[in-house]
């Protein structure tokens, strides 16, 4: 950049000095006219005083002449013609004298603007001169600057040579350990992969042995109104502290308790994560490639939507579930590539609804697949990867 400023200064350099010398070729022609204009000036003030002086003797002649007009008519007429001709020639003589005056106020004019002219181009000379003188030094700089760092490049350049040859040495041994490094690595792959399958089979086959179809019963709190109508001395609702697959109901009428049998039974006090760490396997069989379906029963304001949906602070199953399918999805992503799509229909008077379609009309049918899996055909399915992604299209 450095060595591009001077490039530029040197020509400008150039450019003034040939500027200058013009300034001071103009300067020195312009001395010269003005030299022969008032030289020219001077003469003329000497042609004027001797036409003056010749002025002055043809007056006179014309006096002596009008004497003898009477005498020499004839004569006294020429005369007369030759003054008229001498005073004509007199009054150009003082126009030409008045043109000469003012071309030496003109040059002298000019002169006066050539010398600031001269002086602004010695400033401008003076100081690309500094300039010039400044990047010289930068220059210098530079150059010092490029050889140390050609002297640093040259050491580097020994040091990685000698590296160089150090690594070529070590590469043989390094590359049969890489080579053993690959093969422990292909070796600890084909394990994973057998594990893999092996903890799938293993996962499902808990599930299958705590059954297939599973019945979970959740009882909420009682409301304030219920509260009074319970039973003095027995508690509606009670629980078998010695075994969890058990509830109690105590019935007025009968003045007894009957006991029901589920797979798991959660009292009031048991909150939404206990409840989903009963399903939670669930959501590594989906990704395994099993069917499974969660559906909660039960009359209006036992607490369906609460187990389900749950508030947005205290999320139910379907988050939760959600939340921890796409967990493993992502878990799996180096191995598996995986895709996740959902359709939403209602059953409603024996008529199914597809919620994602807005063609309320089409005709949507149940049929059982090749596979001798039950689905609905020509539903609407939106791919989705995000538990967010689920909830826009709910």
């Amino acid at each position: 950049g450095k060595a591009t400023n001077s490039a530029a200064t040197s020509q400008e350099l150039d450019h003034v000095s040939g500027k200058l010398q013009r300034a001071e070729s103009e300067i020195a022609r312009l001395t010269q006219e003005l030299s022969s204009l008032r030289s020219g000036s001077e003469s003329s003030s000497a042609a004027l005083e001797a036409s003056r002086l010749e002025a002055t003797k043809a007056q006179a002649l014309a006096e002596s002449l009008q004497r003898e007009l009477d005498a020499r008519s004839d004569q006294g007429s020429s005369l007369q013609q030759e003054v008229s001709k001498l005073s004509r020639e007199l009054s150009e003589v003082q126009q030409e004298k008045l043109a000469l005056q003012g071309q030496v106020k003109v040059a002298e004019r000019d002169l006066g603007l050539s010398q600031k002219e001269l002086e602004a181009a010695r400033a401008t000379v003076a100081k690309s001169a500094k300039l010039q003188k400044a990047l010289q030094t930068s220059i210098q700089t530079l150059h010092e600057n490029a050889k140390a760092i050609r002297s640093t490049q040259a050491g580097i350049r020994s040091h990685c040579q000698t590296q160089v040859r150090s690594i070529t040495d070590d590469f043989i041994p390094l590359r049969e350990r890489l080579l053993g490094v690959v093969n422990d690595h292909n070796e600890l792959n084909r394990r994973y992969v057998e594990l893999f399958e092996e903890r799938k089979k293993l996962h499902n086959l808990v599930l299958e042995l705590k059954g297939n179809i599973r019945v979970f019963a959740r009882c909420r709190p009682m409301k304030d109104h219920e509260k009074k109508d319970e039973p003095k001395g027995e508690r509606t609702i009670s629980a078998d502290s010695q075994d969890d697959t058990k509830l109690g109901v105590y019935s007025e009428v009968d003045q007894r308790r009957k006991w029901f049998d589920f797979d798991k039974a959660f009292l009031h006090g048991e909150n939404q994560q206990q409840v989903f760490e009963e399903v939670k396997p669930l959501a590594t069989s989906v990704l395994d490639g099993y069917n499974v379906c969660i559906f909660a029963y039960g009359q209006t304001g036992t607490g369906k939507t609460y187990t389900m949906e749950g508030p947005k602070e205290d999320p139910g199953l379907n988050t939760r579930c959600l939340q921890e399918l796409f967990a493993i999805k992502r878990q799996r992503s180096a191995t598996a590539d995986t895709s996740v799509t959902i359709s939403v229909t209602e059953i409603y008077n024996e008529t199914i609804k597809d919620l994602l379609d807005s063609n309320k009309n089409k005709k949507l049918d149940v049929r059982i697949e090749k596979d001798g899996s039950v689905g609905v055909s020509n539903l609407v399915e939106r791919q989705v990867d995000t538990v967010e992604d689920v909830q826009a299209s709910m």
